[in-house]
């Protein structure tokens, strides 16, 4: 089914926009042009992110004198699930009636509860109500993977529900310390580095806000075993906190207090594995897994669908010293529009877009071959008579539906064989109607990004 976010926003009013100025002046988002693009699945970015900075200084801060107790100190979760029998996925049973009632005739009940995690309370009942939601949210997103993967392994006959010798022991999944970052840094900078990363997936990724995000601690035996996070939205992100020096590269080019902690990803050639196999040819690690290392500042972004993990880190036990991440997801696509047509002319802009967008529902069907995926389409918008004078892509994780791929259809001029590729017939549909779109006059050029999603 092809779904796009342009008659939505058009419904719900101009989409909303951060300030301006929030990422580094230099920061220039990578595109290529549409009819050029391809699948990928990973991007990195360097100290993108302004506020990062402040957030290791209140983790420093918090973890500076190991013999004192305060309450930032003892907000986090040791979460360890494995595949034994009793870490199998279990809903809470939700309080009596008779709980509920005097829960809510004391008022005591959330404030113990923000009390323990170390939370700021802040005297109003609806305040205290939103931090409640904000803090199941924030940790919901694996524990929602690990229930996934449960039911899938339960209805294959695998995984939970088995002894521990007939699951190959304890079968570690994952194995970390985590918290909600909501409750762990100050409001302000907790705004500043949600405002920063959704400012960088609106300008790369043409995507308009993150799940709550959550910090991760991985100190010596912490790893996470692979996994897909597919339902949360179509990238995840990891923000490195871990100091300059803890990490210890795998080519030994310099020293470091840990080994291991990498983001690993399964690259898309091991996914479609025999299409490409070469029995003259043998494999490796690095030939079939991406290997991101958690530098200092690092914004990492992958395509979630794709089988990912993190390395088992070996060495330090200081928290101080060891792997530390900021991690979530990107979400609810949104068509943004800058420059001329942004002052007084969004809506006439986005009624364009969706008249387009109908265009394109219409002749998708029955045309090419199924396809899943994401992909932002940025439209460069001349001020003179509106005519659209670029098309690129920012970020395209387009593939065939494996439902619906057809096979070889012939062979290129060396010989090589030919798929059908419905990804390719997707872009250049977009090319052929977007580039046509033309588009109110304004007093400057104007770009306006255009998020599409097939499933």
């Amino acid at each position: 089914m092809f779904l796009h976010a342009a008659a939505a926003a058009l419904a719900g009013g101009s989409p909303p926009r951060s300030p301006p100025g929030v990422l580094p002046s230099w920061f220039t988002p990578e595109r290529r042009d549409l009819l050029s693009s391809t699948y990928r699945h990973l991007y990195i970015a360097e100290g993108v992110i302004p506020s990062a900075a402040a957030a290791r200084r209140v983790f420093d801060e918090n973890f500076a004198s190991p013999r004192e107790a305060h309450a930032e100190r003892f907000v986090w979760d040791y979460w360890h699930v494995t595949h034994r029998d009793e870490d199998a996925p279990r809903r809470r049973p939700p309080p009596s009636p008779q709980a509920q009632a005097a829960g809510e005739e004391s008022g005591e009940g959330k404030a113990q509860a923000g009390e323990a995690r170390g939370a700021k309370r802040k005297g109003k009942e609806e305040e205290e109500e939103e931090e409640e939601e904000g803090r199941g949210g924030a940790l919901a997103g694996l524990e929602e993977a690990v229930a996934a993967a449960a039911a899938c392994e339960a209805s294959s006959g695998g995984g939970y529900g088995r002894s521990a010798a007939a699951s190959h022991g304890s079968g570690q999944q994952y194995t970390m310390l985590r918290a909600a970052a909501a409750e762990y840094f100050p409001p302000a900078l907790f705004e500043a580095l949600c405002v920063e990363i959704t400012e960088y997936g609106r300008e790369q990724l043409g995507c308009d806000a993150i799940t709550p995000p959550w910090l991760a601690l991985y100190t010596d035996g912490c790893s996470q075993n692979f996994h897909t996070d597919a339902p949360h939205g179509p990238f995840a992100f990891v923000l490195s906190l871990t100091p300059p020096g803890a990490y210890a590269p795998q080519d030994g080019s310099a020293p470091g207090w840990f080994e291991g902690g990498e983001t690993t990803i399964l690259k898309p050639s091991a996914c479609d594995y025999w299409r490409g196999f070469d029995a003259r040819r043998g494999l490796e690690f690095h030939s079939l897994f991406d290997v991101v290392a958690p530098r200092w500042g690092r914004l990492t972004v992958f395509d979630a669908r794709l089988p990912h993990g993190v390395a088992a880190v070996r060495g330090t036990r200081d928290p101080r010293r060891a792997r530390l991440v900021l991690t979530g997801w990107f979400s609810s696509p949104q068509p943004t529009v800058r420059g001329g047509l942004a002052a007084g002319g969004e809506e006439a802009a986005l009624r364009v877009v969706a008249e387009a967008c109908a265009q394109l529902e219409a002749r998708v069907d029955g045309v090419v071959s199924r396809v899943v995926g994401f992909v932002a389409v940025r439209l460069g918008v001349k001020a003179e008579d509106g005519a659209v004078a670029s098309l690129e892509s920012l970020c395209d994780t387009l593939v065939a539906d494996p439902a619906d791929r057809q096979g070889p259809i012939g062979e290129d001029g060396e010989g090589g064989v030919v798929y059908d590729d419905g990804a390719e017939d997707i872009r250049v549909l977009l090319h052929h109607v977007l580039s046509s779109a033309v588009f109110p006059a304004a007093d400057a050029d104007s770009s306006i990004t255009v998020p599409f999603s097939f499933s």
